[in-house]
């Protein structure tokens, strides 16, 4: 479960993308600190992963796949951003669904 994340730097055009696998709690952490080491504003979070009508597994956390994929780990990435969203204000979570949930 690999998802992108694409990090822009406002009036600088620049990009960065980053992986994250969100069934795996110790990946969502790594990303975390992996960004804040690079010292950079966080103006805009969008959580927009999310998977639909796989088989019931559990991940390597011990926790349902569909659950920790699609809502724990946006809940526990935001957590951990938390003071940097806070230092970038104005900043903003947004957490994008659709009508499969």
């Amino acid at each position: 479960m690999c998802n992108l994340i694409f990090l822009m730097t406002p009036h600088k055009a620049k990009v960065e993308a980053m992986t994250l696998d969100l069934s795996s709690l110790s990946s969502v952490r790594q990303f975390a600190e992996t960004y804040k080491a690079m010292n950079l504003p966080l103006h805009v979070l969008i959580c927009n992963a999310g998977v639909f009508g796989s088989s019931w597994q559990l991940t390597e956390d011990g926790l349902e796949t569909t659950f920790q994929v699609n809502h724990l780990s946006h809940f526990y990435l935001v957590q951990l951003l938390q003071d940097v969203l806070r230092q970038s204000i104005p900043s903003r979570v947004i957490i994008v669904s659709s009508e499969s949930h």
